[in-house]
C-alpha cells in the first residue's frame, strides 16, 4: 500500500509540475480551446500545423529556448566602456586603406581591453562588412599590452569598391521611406516593421553552422541587404546602420551567455532596448502569415526586457531605464501600427479580464503612450482549418490607409473604420467568396 501511495504521489508531482511549466510558458489551453501559445511573446511559428498543435520553434535568435524566467530581481547591468575616439580613428582608416596590420604602442592597450575594444568596434560599424571580425594580436614578450594587430578581408582590394556602392544604394533605398516629417518613433517604428516584414532569419545557415560548417549564417550587412535574410547578428547592424542614416544614435548589446545580439536606440533622450529578430515572426514558413508581426521586444526597458522570461544578462554601453513604452496597447498587436492624421492605429485581439475570451478591437491615440480601445469589434475571429468551436487567441487584421480611410479586415470581409465617430461599416462581404478559407 505504502508503494501505492508512493507511486501516486510521484504521479501527482509529475501533472503538476508538467501543468506549471506549460502555464509559465503560456502553453496552456483556455477554457474555449484557444491556445494561448499563439500568444507567446515570440509569435514565432515554423508552419501552420505547428501554430495550431500549440509546438513552438525556438525564437529568433542563437539563444537557448529553454532559458526560464529569471528569478532574481532586475539589476541594472554596468554598461561596457566603448572604443576611445583615438583608437576608433586609427582602426577605421587602417582597415578604410585595407592595411593588413596597425602598429597600437602609442595606445598601450591592455589585451582584454583590446578585445572588447574591437567586438565594439566592428559592431558599431556595419559599413566594414569586407573586413572579418576575426584578427590577431601582438605583445612584447612579457607585456600583456598589445602592440600590433593584424586585419583578415574578406574580399580583395578589386572588389571592395563595387560592393560598397550595392551596400549604400540598399541602405538608401531602406531610409527612403523613412517618413522625414515624423518623429524619432515613426522612423524606429518604420525601420522595425521594414525589417521585420521584408527580411528573413538564415534558418539554413545556421543549422549548417550548428552541423559543423564555418561561415556559413549571413552575420554581415552586405549579405543581409542583398539577400534579405541573416542572423541576429546582420539584424542588429543593419538597424545601426539605417538608424544611424537617419540621425538616430543607435548601439550594440551582446549576450555572450545567450549567443545574441540586438540593439540599443535613443528617443528623445532615453535608450530603450530593440530586438528585431525576436520580433521578425513569420517563422520559416512566413508565407503563412506574410503580415504577421510582433511588437513584443519594441522599445522596451531594461527591466521589462529581463523580466520578459526571454533574456537574462548582456553588455552595453547605455542602461536602458525609461518605462513609457512598457506596458503600451500596441505591444499585443499582431499586424503592424500605422499613423495617419497624427494619430497612431493597430488592431488587437483584447483580452477578457474575466478569464477566457475577449474581443477584436480597434485601438488608437494621438501619441504612442496614449493608444487604447476605441471600437470593439465582435464576431472578428479566425479559425484553424477543420478545427469546429475553436479559434485563434489573436487578431489577424491589419488596418490601412486606402483615398484616405481606415480600412481593416476580418476573417472574411473589409471594414471602413471612422475614428470620429467610431462607425465601422462593411464594404466587402467575402464570406461566400472565401468558403472555407479565411483573411490572415
Amino acid at each position: 500500500m505504502k508503494a501505492l501511495l508512493r507511486s501516486l504521489s510521484g504521479f501527482i508531482l509529475v501533472v503538476m509540475l508538467v501543468t506549471f511549466t506549460l502555464w509559465r510558458n503560456e502553453s496552456m489551453p483556455d477554457l474555449s480551446g484557444v491556445n494561448n501559445a499563439l500568444k507567446d511573446a515570440m509569435g514565432q511559428v515554423s508552419d501552420l500545423g505547428d501554430l495550431i498543435s500549440g509546438e513552438q520553434t525556438p525564437p529568433k535568435g542563437e539563444d537557448d529556448p529553454q532559458d526560464s524566467t529569471p528569478g532574481e530581481p532586475y539589476v541594472a547591468f554596468d554598461p561596457v566602456t566603448g572604443v576611445s575616439e583615438e583608437l576608433e580613428a586609427a582602426l577605421l582608416a587602417a582597415v578604410t586603406a585595407h592595411e593588413e596590420e596597425l602598429d597600437l604602442s602609442e595606445f598601450a592597450a591592455p589585451t582584454e581591453n583590446f578585445k572588447t575594444a574591437m567586438t565594439q568596434f566592428f559592431f558599431t560599424h556595419p559599413e566594414l562588412f569586407y573586413v572579418a571580425t576575426s584578427y590577431r594580436i601582438s605583445s612584447k614578450q612579457g607585456s600583456n599590452v598589445v602592440s600590433k594587430v593584424s586585419f583578415e578581408y574578406l574580399y580583395t582590394a578589386g572588389e571592395i569598391p563595387a560592393m560598397k556602392q550595392t551596400y549604400e544604394q540598399a541602405l538608401q533605398q531602406i531610409v527612403a521611406g523613412v517618413p522625414t516629417d515624423g518623429t524619432d518613433f515613426d522612423k524606429v517604428l518604420y525601420l522595425h516593421d521594414y525589417f521585420v516584414q521584408n527580411y528573413a532569419y538564415d534558418y539554413a545557415g545556421f543549422r549548417a553552422e550548428q552541423q559543423g560548417e564555418t561561415g556559413v549564417a549571413i552575420r554581415d550587412t552586405y549579405n543581409f541587404f542583398t539577400q534579405k535574410k541573416g542572423v541576429c547578428q546582420a539584424y542588429m547592424l543593419a538597424l545601426i546602420a539605417t538608424a544611424n542614416e537617419v540621425g538616430i544614435e543607435c548601439l550594440p548589446v551582446i549576450s555572450d551567455g545567450m549567443n545574441h545580439a540586438w540593439n540599443l536606440i535613443k528617443l528623445d533622450g532615453e535608450w530603450y532596448h530593440i530586438d528585431v529578430t525576436w520580433d521578425d515572426a513569420g517563422g520559416e514558413q512566413s508565407a503563412v502569415f506574410p503580415s504577421y508581426i510582433s511588437y513584443s521586444y519594441f522599445l522596451l526597458s531594461g527591466e521589462a526586457l529581463y523580466n520578459s522570461g526571454r533574456t537574462h544578462e548582456w553588455e552595453a554601453m547605455q542602461l536602458a531605464d525609461s518605462k513609457i513604452y512598457d506596458d503600451a496597447m500596441w505591444r499585443e498587436a499582431s499586424t503592424p501600427m500605422l499613423k495617419h492624421g497624427g494619430n497612431y492605429y493597430c488592431m488587437l485581439y483584447v483580452r477578457s479580464s474575466l478569464g477566457s475570451g475577449g474581443y477584436s478591437a480597434v485601438c488608437g491615440g494621438s501619441s504612442p503612450t496614449t493608444v487604447a480601445v476605441l471600437k470593439e469589434l465582435g464576431g472578428i475571429f479566425w479559425q484553424p482549418p477543420g478545427a469546429v468551436g475553436t479559434q485563434y487567441v489573436g487578431c489577424f487584421a491589419s488596418i490601412v490607409v486606402y483615398d484616405g480611410n481606415l480600412i481593416f479586415n476580418s476573417a472574411d470581409g473589409f471594414y471602413t473604420f471612422d475614428p470620429s465617430s467610431k462607425m465601422v461599416r462593411m464594404i466587402y462581404d467575402l464570406s461566400l467568396t472565401l468558403g472555407n478559407d479565411q483573411i490572415f
